[in-house]
């Protein structure tokens, strides 16, 4: 039993480990690389913090933005309100190549969820 112990502790400091050197860092800006279900880093309107979100859709009509995005901390109603999410906690976002001033902007994304969390460092 206390080798197991030890082990599971070895396994959950390597994770966190890795999540504080390689957390955020294997993003990339090539636009063939994105898509639904895509692992994206957002800038909001009015805010210069980056923000981690996922693409749940895509619409080619939309006026300004077309990717929804699901932002992954939204889901405090002071938090919606004040990052001017939706009540579900998504944004309409462009690319980094479209420039739509009020819009949320996506700047980087990540191909894998290599080490952004716990749950995607421990698998």
């Amino acid at each position: 039993a206390a080798l197991i112990l030890l082990l599971f502790l070895f396994c959950f400091v390597a994770c966190v480990l890795g999540m504080m050197l390689f957390g955020g860092q294997f993003s990339t800006t090539d636009p063939g690389q994105f898509g639904l279900g895509a692992s994206v880093i957002v800038i909001l309107p009015d805010s210069e913090i980056e923000q981690y979100g996922t693409v749940v859709a895509f619409n080619s009509t939309h006026p300004h933005a077309q990717w929804r995005v699901l932002m992954r901390f939204g889901e405090e109603p002071a938090v919606q309100e004040a990052l001017g999410l939706d009540h579900i906690g998504r944004v309409w976002a462009t690319r980094p190549d479209d420039e739509v001033s009020g819009s949320a902007q996506i700047v980087g994304w990540s191909p894998r969820n290599n080490f952004d969390d716990l749950t995607h460092a421990i698998v």
